[in-house]
Protein backbone atom coordinates (compact mmCIF):
# COMPACT_ATOMS: atom_id res chain seq x y z
CA UNK A 1 0.00 0.00 0.00
CA UNK A 2 1.35 3.89 -1.08
CA UNK A 3 2.14 6.58 1.09
CA UNK A 4 0.09 9.24 0.28
CA UNK A 5 1.25 12.03 2.44
CA UNK A 6 2.81 14.89 0.32
CA UNK A 7 6.25 16.56 0.90
CA UNK A 8 7.04 20.38 0.69
CA UNK A 9 4.60 23.05 -0.06
CA UNK A 10 1.55 23.41 -1.99
CA UNK A 11 0.44 26.30 -4.04
CA UNK A 12 -1.27 27.80 -1.91
CA UNK A 13 0.49 27.62 1.05
CA UNK A 14 3.89 29.01 -1.16
CA UNK A 15 1.79 31.82 -1.70
CA UNK A 16 0.69 32.66 2.10
CA UNK A 17 4.11 32.39 2.37
CA UNK A 18 5.30 34.93 -0.09
CA UNK A 19 2.62 37.83 1.26
CA UNK A 20 3.75 37.12 4.65
CA UNK A 21 6.98 37.71 3.46
CA UNK A 22 6.21 40.81 1.59
CA UNK A 23 4.35 42.36 4.59
CA UNK A 24 7.19 41.39 7.19
CA UNK A 25 9.77 42.96 4.62
CA UNK A 26 7.36 46.05 3.79
CA UNK A 27 7.23 46.87 7.72
CA UNK A 28 10.48 46.48 8.07
CA UNK A 29 11.31 48.89 4.91
CA UNK A 30 8.64 51.00 7.01
CA UNK A 31 10.16 50.61 10.23
CA UNK A 32 14.09 51.55 8.60
CA UNK A 33 12.61 55.14 7.16
CA UNK A 34 10.87 55.85 9.84
CA UNK A 35 13.69 55.23 12.31
CA UNK A 36 16.08 57.00 9.33
CA UNK A 37 13.29 60.00 9.48
CA UNK A 38 13.29 60.13 13.42
CA UNK A 39 17.57 60.53 12.86
CA UNK A 40 17.21 62.93 10.32
CA UNK A 41 14.86 65.07 12.33
CA UNK A 42 16.85 64.56 15.48
CA UNK A 43 20.12 65.46 13.97
CA UNK A 44 18.53 68.29 11.48
CA UNK A 45 17.13 69.72 14.71
CA UNK A 46 19.75 70.26 16.64
CA UNK A 47 22.32 71.21 13.38
CA UNK A 48 19.88 74.40 13.14
CA UNK A 49 19.72 74.50 16.92
CA UNK A 50 23.67 75.14 16.99
CA UNK A 51 23.68 77.09 14.11
CA UNK A 52 21.59 79.33 15.26
CA UNK A 53 23.27 79.64 18.94
CA UNK A 54 26.10 80.72 16.96
CA UNK A 55 24.33 83.71 14.68
CA UNK A 56 22.53 84.64 18.07
CA UNK A 57 26.02 85.43 20.06
CA UNK A 58 27.39 86.73 17.17
CA UNK A 59 24.85 88.84 16.86
CA UNK A 60 25.47 90.07 20.50
CA UNK A 61 29.01 91.05 20.13
CA UNK A 62 28.42 92.92 17.15
CA UNK A 63 26.09 94.90 18.80
CA UNK A 64 28.38 95.25 21.91
CA UNK A 65 30.97 96.83 19.39
CA UNK A 66 28.71 98.75 17.42
CA UNK A 67 25.37 99.38 18.84
CA UNK A 68 26.86 102.76 21.00
CA UNK A 69 27.27 104.50 17.53
CA UNK A 70 23.56 103.28 16.58
CA UNK A 71 20.97 106.32 16.71
CA UNK A 72 18.52 105.16 19.21
CA UNK A 73 15.00 103.75 18.23
CA UNK A 74 16.53 103.06 14.67
CA UNK A 75 15.94 99.97 12.95
CA UNK A 76 19.61 97.99 12.28
CA UNK A 77 19.99 95.23 9.56
CA UNK A 78 22.81 93.27 10.17
CA UNK A 79 23.70 90.13 7.32
CA UNK A 80 25.32 86.71 8.30
CA UNK A 81 28.27 88.32 5.66
CA UNK A 82 28.30 91.28 7.89
CA UNK A 83 29.15 88.57 10.93
CA UNK A 84 31.48 86.83 9.43
CA UNK A 85 33.30 90.11 8.60
CA UNK A 86 33.73 91.08 12.07
CA UNK A 87 34.96 87.35 12.53
CA UNK A 88 31.74 86.77 14.83
CA UNK A 89 30.82 83.93 12.42
CA UNK A 90 33.63 81.40 10.82
CA UNK A 91 33.96 81.98 7.08
CA UNK A 92 31.15 80.26 4.56
CA UNK A 93 28.94 79.58 7.82
CA UNK A 94 25.73 77.44 7.24
CA UNK A 95 26.84 78.05 3.49
CA UNK A 96 24.20 75.69 1.21
CA UNK A 97 21.74 76.30 -1.32
CA UNK A 98 18.14 77.74 -0.21
CA UNK A 99 14.88 77.39 -1.38
CA UNK A 100 15.84 78.81 -4.66
CA UNK A 101 18.53 77.05 -5.44
CA UNK A 102 21.09 79.79 -5.01
CA UNK A 103 24.01 78.88 -2.25
CA UNK A 104 24.71 81.64 0.45
CA UNK A 105 26.29 81.96 3.80
CA UNK A 106 23.79 81.12 6.33
CA UNK A 107 21.10 78.56 4.90
CA UNK A 108 19.60 76.53 7.27
CA UNK A 109 19.63 72.81 7.24
CA UNK A 110 15.98 73.37 5.95
CA UNK A 111 17.30 75.85 3.41
CA UNK A 112 15.38 78.87 5.23
CA UNK A 113 17.78 81.69 5.41
CA UNK A 114 18.68 83.19 9.02
CA UNK A 115 17.73 86.59 9.10
CA UNK A 116 19.08 89.32 12.04
CA UNK A 117 18.20 93.00 13.00
CA UNK A 118 18.56 95.05 16.02
CA UNK A 119 17.76 98.22 17.53
CA UNK A 120 19.68 100.29 20.59
CA UNK A 121 17.03 102.61 22.53
CA UNK A 122 16.93 103.25 26.14
CA UNK A 123 15.94 101.45 29.43
CA UNK A 124 15.77 103.02 33.22
CA UNK A 125 17.96 106.15 31.88
CA UNK A 126 20.60 103.68 30.70
CA UNK A 127 21.21 102.85 26.90
CA UNK A 128 20.52 98.98 25.69
CA UNK A 129 20.29 96.88 22.33
CA UNK A 130 18.32 94.29 21.51
CA UNK A 131 18.48 92.08 18.64
CA UNK A 132 16.16 89.34 16.82
CA UNK A 133 17.29 86.36 14.68
CA UNK A 134 15.09 84.32 12.79
CA UNK A 135 14.10 82.32 9.47
CA UNK A 136 12.51 82.90 6.38
CA UNK A 137 11.55 81.67 3.30
CA UNK A 138 8.82 80.50 0.74
CA UNK A 139 7.48 78.21 -0.26
CA UNK A 140 8.96 75.60 2.06
CA UNK A 141 11.67 73.05 0.86
CA UNK A 142 9.68 70.02 0.91
CA UNK A 143 12.41 67.84 -0.41
CA UNK A 144 14.74 68.47 2.45
CA UNK A 145 10.91 68.07 5.05
CA UNK A 146 10.61 64.83 3.59
CA UNK A 147 13.81 63.61 4.75
CA UNK A 148 12.15 64.25 8.61
CA UNK A 149 8.47 62.77 7.13
CA UNK A 150 6.80 65.64 6.50
CA UNK A 151 6.11 65.09 2.54
CA UNK A 152 4.56 67.94 -0.01
CA UNK A 153 0.76 68.33 0.72
CA UNK A 154 0.48 66.90 4.22
CA UNK A 155 -0.56 70.63 5.23
CA UNK A 156 -0.31 73.60 3.64
CA UNK A 157 2.93 75.70 3.13
CA UNK A 158 2.54 78.23 5.32
CA UNK A 159 1.01 76.04 7.99
CA UNK A 160 1.12 76.50 11.71
CA UNK A 161 -0.86 75.92 14.85
CA UNK A 162 -1.07 73.22 17.51
CA UNK A 163 -1.42 70.47 14.94
CA UNK A 164 1.16 71.82 12.08
CA UNK A 165 3.72 69.09 11.52
CA UNK A 166 5.73 72.09 10.32
CA UNK A 167 5.09 74.22 13.58
CA UNK A 168 6.01 70.96 15.96
CA UNK A 169 9.49 71.05 13.91
CA UNK A 170 10.29 74.60 14.63
CA UNK A 171 9.35 74.31 18.56
CA UNK A 172 11.34 71.33 19.03
CA UNK A 173 13.77 73.31 17.27
CA UNK A 174 13.44 76.35 19.98
CA UNK A 175 13.77 73.52 23.10
CA UNK A 176 16.78 72.88 22.04
CA UNK A 177 18.11 75.73 22.11
CA UNK A 178 16.84 75.81 25.57
CA UNK A 179 17.90 72.45 26.69
CA UNK A 180 20.94 72.21 24.77
CA UNK A 181 22.39 75.42 23.72
CA UNK A 182 21.31 76.81 26.95
CA UNK A 183 20.01 79.95 24.93
CA UNK A 184 17.59 82.13 27.33
CA UNK A 185 15.40 83.48 24.95
CA UNK A 186 14.45 81.11 21.71
CA UNK A 187 10.90 81.09 21.14
CA UNK A 188 8.48 80.50 17.43
CA UNK A 189 6.21 82.78 15.54
CA UNK A 190 2.62 81.87 14.21
CA UNK A 191 2.53 83.00 10.31
CA UNK A 192 0.83 86.32 9.84
CA UNK A 193 1.53 87.49 13.50
CA UNK A 194 4.28 89.92 14.75
CA UNK A 195 5.02 88.15 17.75
CA UNK A 196 7.31 85.88 19.07
CA UNK A 197 6.34 83.37 21.88
CA UNK A 198 8.83 81.52 24.15
CA UNK A 199 8.91 77.52 23.66
CA UNK A 200 7.04 76.41 27.08
CA UNK A 201 5.03 79.20 26.49
CA UNK A 202 6.48 81.41 29.36
CA UNK A 203 6.92 84.80 27.19
CA UNK A 204 5.16 86.44 24.36
CA UNK A 205 7.36 89.97 22.97
CA UNK A 206 6.02 91.85 19.82
CA UNK A 207 9.07 92.08 17.54
CA UNK A 208 7.56 94.27 14.78
CA UNK A 209 9.31 96.87 15.17
CA UNK A 210 12.43 94.16 13.99
CA UNK A 211 10.94 92.98 10.83
CA UNK A 212 10.32 96.62 9.22
CA UNK A 213 7.23 98.31 7.88
CA UNK A 214 4.19 95.70 8.03
CA UNK A 215 6.16 92.42 8.51
CA UNK A 216 5.14 89.61 9.53
CA UNK A 217 6.18 85.66 9.82
CA UNK A 218 5.01 84.02 6.00
CA UNK A 219 6.11 80.63 7.87
CA UNK A 220 6.02 79.27 11.32
CA UNK A 221 9.60 80.20 11.96
CA UNK A 222 12.32 79.93 15.53
CA UNK A 223 13.10 83.31 16.49
CA UNK A 224 15.54 84.45 19.24
CA UNK A 225 15.70 87.51 21.48
CA UNK A 226 19.68 88.32 21.31
CA UNK A 227 20.95 90.63 23.90
CA UNK A 228 17.53 91.73 25.47
CA UNK A 229 17.85 92.75 29.47
CA UNK A 230 14.26 91.79 29.89
CA UNK A 231 14.86 87.96 29.00
CA UNK A 232 18.56 87.53 29.78
CA UNK A 233 21.46 87.60 27.32
CA UNK A 234 24.38 84.65 26.25
CA UNK A 235 27.40 87.43 26.91
CA UNK A 236 27.86 88.46 30.25
CA UNK A 237 25.97 91.77 30.99
CA UNK A 238 27.44 94.89 31.05
CA UNK A 239 28.25 97.03 34.38
CA UNK A 240 29.01 100.12 32.73
CA UNK A 241 25.89 102.96 33.97
CA UNK A 242 26.99 105.67 31.69
CA UNK A 243 28.03 105.28 27.77
CA UNK A 244 28.65 109.05 27.36
CA UNK A 245 31.37 111.31 28.47
CA UNK A 246 31.71 115.31 27.04
CA UNK A 247 28.76 116.24 24.95
CA UNK A 248 28.24 118.58 22.06
CA UNK A 249 26.14 120.52 20.16
CA UNK A 250 26.68 120.19 15.88
CA UNK A 251 24.04 122.91 14.68
CA UNK A 252 22.73 122.06 10.79
CA UNK A 253 24.17 124.47 8.77
CA UNK A 254 24.21 126.21 5.24
CA UNK A 255 27.68 124.74 3.88
CA UNK A 256 30.21 127.09 2.87
CA UNK A 257 26.93 129.76 4.01
CA UNK A 258 27.36 129.45 7.57
CA UNK A 259 24.64 129.78 9.71
CA UNK A 260 22.17 131.35 7.52
CA UNK A 261 20.94 130.66 4.04
CA UNK A 262 20.76 132.80 0.41
CA UNK A 263 17.92 130.68 -1.18
CA UNK A 264 18.66 128.77 -3.92
CA UNK A 265 22.44 129.68 -3.66
CA UNK A 266 23.20 127.64 -0.47
CA UNK A 267 21.96 124.40 0.14
CA UNK A 268 21.26 123.70 4.23
CA UNK A 269 22.74 120.41 5.80
CA UNK A 270 21.47 118.78 9.17
CA UNK A 271 24.15 118.31 11.89
CA UNK A 272 25.98 115.79 11.86
CA UNK A 273 28.50 113.89 14.43
CA UNK A 274 32.28 114.26 14.04
CA UNK A 275 34.51 111.37 14.06
CA UNK A 276 34.91 109.97 17.79
CA UNK A 277 31.20 111.02 18.80
CA UNK A 278 27.94 109.35 19.02
CA UNK A 279 24.98 110.90 18.00
CA UNK A 280 22.80 110.70 21.36
CA UNK A 281 19.32 113.24 20.19
CA UNK A 282 18.77 114.67 17.12
CA UNK A 283 16.00 118.02 17.44
CA UNK A 284 14.38 120.51 15.14
CA UNK A 285 16.57 123.26 13.85
CA UNK A 286 15.04 126.96 15.05
CA UNK A 287 12.47 125.06 16.92
CA UNK A 288 9.48 126.09 19.07
CA UNK A 289 10.52 128.33 21.61
CA UNK A 290 11.38 126.42 25.13
CA UNK A 291 11.15 122.83 24.13
CA UNK A 292 12.86 120.79 26.46
CA UNK A 293 13.14 117.10 26.49
CA UNK A 294 14.39 114.62 28.36
CA UNK A 295 18.43 112.61 27.51
CA UNK A 296 18.04 110.24 29.98
CA UNK A 297 21.10 108.49 29.22
CA UNK A 298 23.91 111.33 29.72
CA UNK A 299 21.59 112.35 32.75
CA UNK A 300 20.13 115.76 31.31
CA UNK A 301 17.16 117.56 29.80
CA UNK A 302 17.75 119.54 26.55
CA UNK A 303 15.78 122.67 25.84
CA UNK A 304 16.25 124.28 22.21
CA UNK A 305 14.53 126.93 19.80
CA UNK A 306 13.73 130.89 19.36
CA UNK A 307 14.32 132.43 22.72
CA UNK A 308 14.41 135.74 21.25
CA UNK A 309 14.41 138.71 18.99
CA UNK A 310 17.32 141.29 18.24
CA UNK A 311 16.11 144.31 16.29
CA UNK A 312 18.16 147.08 14.80
CA UNK A 313 17.45 150.33 13.06
CA UNK A 314 15.93 149.17 9.67
CA UNK A 315 18.28 151.44 6.79
CA UNK A 316 15.44 151.31 4.36
CA UNK A 317 13.95 154.28 5.92
CA UNK A 318 16.93 156.92 5.16
CA UNK A 319 15.94 157.87 1.74
CA UNK A 320 19.88 157.51 0.47
CA UNK A 321 19.75 154.43 1.04
CA UNK A 322 16.02 153.80 0.02
CA UNK A 323 17.25 155.30 -3.70
CA UNK A 324 20.44 153.34 -3.38
CA UNK A 325 18.31 149.97 -3.25
CA UNK A 326 16.67 151.16 -6.96
CA UNK A 327 20.23 152.04 -8.35
CA UNK A 328 20.43 153.11 -11.50
CA UNK A 329 22.43 150.76 -13.83
CA UNK A 330 25.71 151.85 -15.56
CA UNK A 331 25.97 155.15 -13.72
CA UNK A 332 29.64 154.11 -12.15
CA UNK A 333 29.04 157.75 -9.55
CA UNK A 334 26.06 156.30 -8.40
CA UNK A 335 27.29 152.84 -8.06
CA UNK A 336 30.49 153.87 -6.07
CA UNK A 337 28.45 156.26 -4.17
CA UNK A 338 26.05 153.78 -2.81
CA UNK A 339 28.90 151.01 -2.25
CA UNK A 340 30.20 153.76 -0.07
CA UNK A 341 27.17 153.66 1.56
CA UNK A 342 26.80 150.25 2.08
CA UNK A 343 30.42 149.86 3.40
CA UNK A 344 28.88 152.81 6.41
CA UNK A 345 25.90 150.74 6.68
CA UNK A 346 27.39 147.54 7.32
CA UNK A 347 30.20 149.10 9.45
CA UNK A 348 27.31 149.61 11.88
CA UNK A 349 23.87 148.12 12.53
CA UNK A 350 22.65 146.74 9.12
CA UNK A 351 22.06 143.61 10.08
CA UNK A 352 18.37 143.27 11.77
CA UNK A 353 18.41 139.74 13.12
CA UNK A 354 14.87 138.78 13.37
CA UNK A 355 15.63 136.03 15.45
CA UNK A 356 18.04 133.41 17.48
CA UNK A 357 18.24 129.85 18.51
CA UNK A 358 19.69 128.35 21.25
CA UNK A 359 20.22 125.05 23.13
CA UNK A 360 21.31 124.02 26.35
CA UNK A 361 21.91 120.94 28.64
CA UNK A 362 21.02 121.42 31.67
CA UNK A 363 22.12 125.10 32.72
CA UNK A 364 24.73 125.15 29.91
CA UNK A 365 24.74 126.86 26.87
CA UNK A 366 25.83 124.50 23.91
CA UNK A 367 24.83 126.19 20.91
CA UNK A 368 23.75 130.04 19.84
CA UNK A 369 22.59 130.66 16.26
CA UNK A 370 20.97 133.00 13.46
CA UNK A 371 17.67 132.11 12.69
CA UNK A 372 17.36 134.66 10.21
CA UNK A 373 18.50 137.93 9.02
CA UNK A 374 18.22 140.72 7.03
CA UNK A 375 20.83 142.47 5.61
CA UNK A 376 21.24 145.09 2.56
CA UNK A 377 23.94 144.63 0.30
CA UNK A 378 24.71 144.23 -3.26
CA UNK A 379 23.16 140.93 -4.66
CA UNK A 380 22.58 139.54 -8.35
CA UNK A 381 19.10 140.42 -9.38
CA UNK A 382 17.15 139.12 -12.10
CA UNK A 383 16.60 141.87 -14.57
CA UNK A 384 19.64 143.90 -13.19
CA UNK A 385 23.46 142.60 -12.66
CA UNK A 386 23.47 143.65 -9.01
CA UNK A 387 20.84 145.58 -7.12
CA UNK A 388 21.27 147.14 -3.30
CA UNK A 389 18.70 146.38 -1.07
CA UNK A 390 17.53 143.49 1.68
CA UNK A 391 18.58 140.14 1.56
CA UNK A 392 16.70 137.78 3.68
CA UNK A 393 18.36 135.03 4.70
CA UNK A 394 16.96 132.50 6.92
CA UNK A 395 18.06 129.71 9.03
CA UNK A 396 18.29 126.05 7.61
CA UNK A 397 14.47 125.37 9.15
CA UNK A 398 13.37 121.73 8.29
CA UNK A 399 16.59 120.25 9.20
CA UNK A 400 17.84 119.23 12.55
CA UNK A 401 20.85 119.56 15.07
CA UNK A 402 22.39 116.63 16.94
CA UNK A 403 23.79 116.38 20.29
CA UNK A 404 26.74 114.37 20.10
CA UNK A 405 28.67 112.69 22.75
CA UNK A 406 31.85 110.53 23.39
CA UNK A 407 32.23 107.43 25.08
CA UNK A 408 33.18 107.16 28.21
CA UNK A 409 35.98 105.58 29.47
Amino acid sequence: MKNTTQNGFSLIEMLLAAALFSVLIGAAIMYSNMSMQDANRDKLIKEQAREMAHVAKGLEQYMVANSKNWTLDSLQTVSIDTLITATFLPPSFARRPDMSGTTYNGVSPFGSRYNMSAIAALKDGKRVHRGVVWETGTPIAWARYAKIGIAQGSEPVNSSGANSKLNAVKMEIARALNSQQQHPAPGIANVGAATARGAMGSWVQDVAAFLGTGGTFAVPSVVILAGWPEYGSVLPPTTQANNFGTCTVQAAHCGTGGDLCLYPSSVPTNGVCPAGQIEVKRFPHCGSVGTIVSVPEVGSSLSYGQEGHVLSDDPVTEPDQAQCIYERPGNPSWQDYCIGLRDEINGGEATDYASYGTVRVNDTQMAFYQCSATTYQYTTGITRPSVYGPVIKEGPFGRTDVLCCLPGN
